[in-house]
């Protein structure tokens, strides 16, 4: 999961995501019928081939768990196929992970079922750190983030410290208890040696003024100086039992306490390192982009000026060019008016002469279509006489 801050200053959020995932079991092409075109699959070929593709997923999946139980920083091969990648923050990442392995009792199902619970063992050599991943790269974000750790931490320390004195304490009291204990179980022990000073007394000195055998009065001394005594060392031995076990508790009860501590403060630690190492990623990532953005703007900026010098200097030779074409075209024109001018000045000449030339030409067209006439009127007259002849000799030859 991930936390994150949300804009405008407001409360943190936490995001998650479930993954379920269900596995594919017996991928074996003889038991599954995949490729076996009388098991009645449709498309047998294409599930061969999907039975194939499971295989390496399945086989990947194991390679990876392999050397994630390891431990020893070789690289995971996540990549290799996608259904590693798609559980890459599953198996080696900061979650919870769950795997529920099913298992057949039939004697057929056997080596599907040892192989499973074999990835199972595999699975149970994996660890995994849950925490939560600060995934917001909003600096202000991250500097709250980083002092409500740090202000946890100190909390936590605080608290640690005031777990300590107190079992520090009951721990003082249970000695300074032991201790009265025992000068008490001592004082009990001397009050009940006191009485049995006076009968040994009065003994010794009936013994001095009567004799009497030695180990009569020894017996009595030690009977009665060995039961009080006796009784005082079981009590004090009882009390100071009692206090050890008092005392033991007393530390084993501030050791759990000092280690559940310890584990909070520890994972506390982790959670802000990974805050820092997240704000000095971003900080780096940003910075790397500003230089970036700096790099390319300067880099913008220096090629809109080139295009900007060579922009002026093709509008500054278009324009050069353009005015000597400008020049070149008012010279043609001014010729052109003036040659116009000059034509319109000789048009009644040209006029005249066109004229004269076109009367002459339609004199010499009358001169010639009168000639063609008489060449015309000629012909008939020859044609007639012809005719003429041409019936005279018909008209003589028919005599």
């Amino acid at each position: 999961g991930g936390a994150g801050g949300a804009a405008g200053g407001s409360a943190p959020g936490l995001t998650g995501r479930l993954h379920l995932v269900d596995l594919a079991g017996c991928e074996r092409l003889k038991k599954s019928g995949a490729g076996d075109a009388s098991s009645g699959i449709d498309d047998p070929a294409l599930r061969a081939k999907e039975a194939v593709v499971i295989n390496k997923s399945l086989s990947t999946l194991g390679t990876v768990v392999m050397c994630l139980a390891r431990g020893d920083g070789t690289f995971i091969p996540y990549r290799d196929s996608k259904l590693t990648r798609l559980l890459q923050d599953s198996l080696g990442g900061h979650s919870y992970t769950t795997l529920i392995a099913t298992v057949h009792p039939r004697a057929a199902d056997a080596d599907e079922s040892l192989s499973t619970l074999q990835f199972a063992n595999r699975c149970r050599h994996v660890v995994t750190q849950p925490r939560v991943n600060y995934v917001d790269a909003d600096p202000v974000s991250q500097g709250r983030i980083i002092e409500k750790l740090q202000s946890e931490i100190a909390s936590l320390r605080d608290e640690l410290k005031a777990q300590r004195e107190h079992y520090e304490e009951k721990v003082r009291e249970a000695q300074a208890a032991s201790a009265a204990s025992a000068a008490a179980a001592a004082a009990s022990a001397e009050a009940a040696q006191a009485p049995s000073a006076a009968p040994a007394v009065a003994a010794q000195s009936k013994a001095a003024s009567a004799p009497t055998p030695a180990a009569s009065s020894q017996p009595a001394e030690g009977a009665d100086t060995g039961a009080p005594q006796g009784g005082g060392g079981l009590g004090e031995g009882l009390k100071k039992l009692f206090s050890t076990v008092d005392q033991a508790v007393a530390l084993s009860e501030a050791k759990s306490m000092n280690k559940d501590l310890k584990e909070k403060l520890l994972r506390r630690n982790n959670e802000f390192r990974a805050a820092q190492e997240t704000s000095k990623k971003t900080e780096e990532w940003l910075k790397k982009e500003i230089t970036d953005l700096r790099e390319k703007l300067a880099k913008i900026q220096e090629e809109d000026q080139l295009k900007m010098q060579s922009v002026n200097s093709t509008a500054q030779e278009k324009i050069l060019r353009l005015e000597k074409e400008l020049v070149a075209v008012r010279d043609h024109n001014n010729k052109l008016l003036n040659d116009l001018d000059a034509a319109i000045r000789s048009v009644p000449d040209r006029l005249r002469v066109d004229s004269e030339k076109i009367r002459e030409s339609e004199y010499q067209a009358t001169l010639v279509r009168t000639s063609k006439e008489k060449e015309i009127q000629v012909g008939e007259k020859c044609a007639v006489e012809a005719l003429s002849l041409t019936s005279l000799l018909r008209k003589s030859s028919a005599r």
